[in-house]
């Protein structure tokens, strides 16, 4: 009996051959194209907004570590997170925002508010980041998993807050800083008011939220003119020439609480010395600042993270000190018992 081999031969056509390739080229650009999108609607080509998220995160997950550091899986889903909340946040801000965005100079090319990526493309992109969010915060303690649902009211509700009240970046800072309860109690277990250590994590907290308003305020200012024209509200439109003095006291309010959690931390001098270089910072960033200068702005606010990380070496550096000075006590006991 005869087999019928089949023929394979067409692939060998020079016209098959420019097909394929033109198939996988126009799918490449397309997938390319969608990527790109999703991009900037999670905000990955500017990471600042992820930096300022987690920076106060790690340095509560730091404070509430018994080791110098805290481990590494720990972190890892702490980072996740963080990008996985910060990505969610985004995208429902993009969503409830569209029309005001294509008014806004800065925001009209983001992909919902030019109409380069559909609505529903951008509620499977949130489906996505609030999946991933759900699955860090199921790998934590009971505890932080209760603790952990509020900020998801906390997230959705912020980009209506801008329609509402003139200190939309207080909410924010109170949302953006939530993460620094969780990393808290995903060590500790839980922040009880009966214990005085509840005090760190909370004063610590507060201390995140005044740094929120303060580089938030300066971000809002891009957009002071156009806010005012299409009817939203912020700090930097309530404030207006007066944000320079407002932001020099909420630097001083921040300085006082970022101590406080030091103190109730047992931390030392080195900690305190990074409190003052934090809060000199960002009396700097208030007296310095160009509120009327967009450029000027967003060079602040990208700025804005290193006064985060100074106050996180101050902890990180402190906690050493102390190790140090624990580890040559206990050698210098030994060798007295010897």
């Amino acid at each position: 009996m005869n087999t019928i081999r089949p023929n394979y031969g067409f692939i060998n056509s020079s016209f098959s051959k420019t097909c394929i390739q033109s198939v996988f080229r126009t799918s490449r650009g397309i997938c390319k194209m969608n990527f790109k999108h999703y991009i900037k609607l999670y905000r990955i080509n500017n990471p600042t907004g992820f930096w300022l998220l987690f920076i106060p995160t790690f340095g509560s997950l730091t404070l509430a570590s018994n080791s110098l550091l805290p481990k590494a899986n720990i972190t890892a889903l702490f980072a996740l997170g963080s990008v996985a909340s910060r990505s969610a946040g985004c995208v429902i801000n993009d969503l409830a925002d569209r029309q005001f965005d294509s008014k806004v100079e800065r925001t009209k090319n983001r992909p919902l508010a030019n109409g380069e990526m559909a609505f529903t493309k951008a509620l499977i992109a949130l489906i996505g980041s609030s999946t991933t969010s759900a699955i860090v915060l199921s790998r934590l303690n009971r505890y932080t998993i209760y603790l952990g649902i509020p900020s998801v009211f906390l997230i959705a509700a912020y980009p209506f807050m801008k329609r509402i009240t003139h200190y939309p970046q207080l909410f924010l800072g109170f949302t953006f800083n939530w993460g620094v309860l969780l990393a808290w109690t995903s060590i500790y277990g839980c922040i009880n008011p009966y214990r005085s250590s509840w005090l760190c994590p909370i004063s610590y907290y507060l201390s995140s939220v005044c740094w929120s308003v303060h580089y938030d305020t300066i971000y809002a200012h891009q957009d002071r003119l156009f806010d005012k024209q299409i009817g939203l509200f912020s700090t930097a439109l309530k404030w207006n020439e007066a944000t320079g003095s407002r932001l020099f006291i909420n630097a001083i309010v921040s300085g006082i609480f970022a101590s406080s959690a030091g103190i109730f931390a047992n931390l030392g001098l080195e900690y305190q010395f990074s409190v003052l270089l934090y809060t000199a910072h960002l009396i700097y960033q208030s007296k310095a600042t160009n509120f009327f200068s967009e450029q000027d702005c967003r060079k602040q606010f990208i700025m804005s993270k290193y006064s985060g990380v100074v106050l996180l070496l101050g902890i990180i550096f402190s906690k050493y000190k102390a190790s140090k000075k624990h580890s040559n006590k206990r050698d210098s006991n030994t060798l007295h018992k010897g």
